[in-house]
């Protein structure tokens, strides 16, 4: 009201636009300054996190909390804290950020960096979360929100912990990364794909080969490595070298602290036919990467 009735008579007040800013004490705008500093071409985190603290803490505005709790969590403009993390947390949890649920949990269900655990608490916050996947909510790209949610409840049951009754039980860990990876979530793909291939049963690898690619298919951080494995070792009747060495490629193209090197031996055993300079190329990127083996080999070439 006040700078319309400025706007009207031609006037500018500079204290009262300060009044629209967080510093100003407008808690609303607290927000979208952080949004601005943390997005900026070269980041300003540490202004991000005094403008998110400042809506957090006052108004309790929870996507500033959840902003800051990741700031916080991931020691982005200031010093990692776990405790504080946890609390910002579950106030945005309780403003109905979901995945601030998710994360809460996450942090929850094992010790680490002085923050003790509560397993039952994560396993109750992810089991909500993970109840919230369905076909109605599943976004057009890229995994579910709560995906994460039914993968690490998943691993709750396959270790017994945190869940009731206190038990491992595989069947429903594996049901629930199923959940999580037909939610487009790579890592639960991984996980049952684990489940499965480590049984050796033929039908058994042949569906966690199925569960692999698809992951490897959203994300080629998930999955290639270990489908590039099954094909390798001919561990069903599908597998072939020229498969194993074009999922060791694709994984060394985006990590190359893996598959560069798996790749450059199938070429340098004979089962792969390889290009000029192709083997001392792998060779020489593993070993760039930190493999020491690759290094050895790369001193051979």
């Amino acid at each position: 009201m006040i700078l319309a009735m400025l706007a009207l008579t031609g006037c500018r007040n500079e204290a009262a636009e300060a009044l629209l800013t967080c510093n100003g004490g407008n808690m609303n705008a607290c927000y979208g300054e952080g949004l601005a500093a943390a997005n900026a071409a070269r980041p300003q985190y540490d202004q991000a996190r005094k403008a998110w603290s400042a809506s957090c803490m006052n108004i309790h505005h929870a996507e500033s909390c959840n902003a800051l709790a990741l700031l916080v969590r991931d020691a982005k403009g200031g010093p990692r804290d776990l405790h504080r993390a946890a609390e910002l947390f579950e106030i945005a949890c309780k403003g109905e950020i979901k995945s601030s649920c998710v994360e809460l949990g996450l942090l929850l269900y094992r010790d680490r960096d002085g923050l003790k655990a509560d397993p039952a608490k994560a396993v109750t916050l992810l089991t909500d979360a993970c109840k919230q996947v369905d076909e109605a909510t599943m976004p057009k790209d890229g995994p579910h929100v709560m995906a994460p949610a039914c993968d690490a409840l998943g691993s709750a049951y396959l270790e017994g912990v945190g869940v009731e009754p206190p038990r491992k039980d595989e069947e429903k860990a594996a049901q629930l990364f199923d959940r999580a990876c037909q939610a487009k979530y790579a890592p639960g793909c991984v996980s049952g794909g684990n489940i499965l291939a480590k049984e050796r049963q033929k039908n058994k690898v042949e569906r966690a080969s199925q569960l692999y690619e698809t992951a490897c298919g959203i994300d080629a951080r998930q999955g290639c490595f270990e489908l590039a494995q099954l094909h390798e070792t001919k561990a069903w009747e599908g597998a072939s070298d020229q498969a194993a060495s074009k999922y060791f490629q694709k994984t060394c193209s985006i990590d190359p602290t893996r598959g560069c090197y798996e790749a450059g031996v199938l070429m340098e055993t004979g089962r792969i036919k390889a290009r000029e300079g192709e083997i001392e190329s792998l060779f020489n990127l593993a070993c760039e990467h930190g493999n020491s083996m690759a290094c050895t080999k790369r001193k051979v070439q």
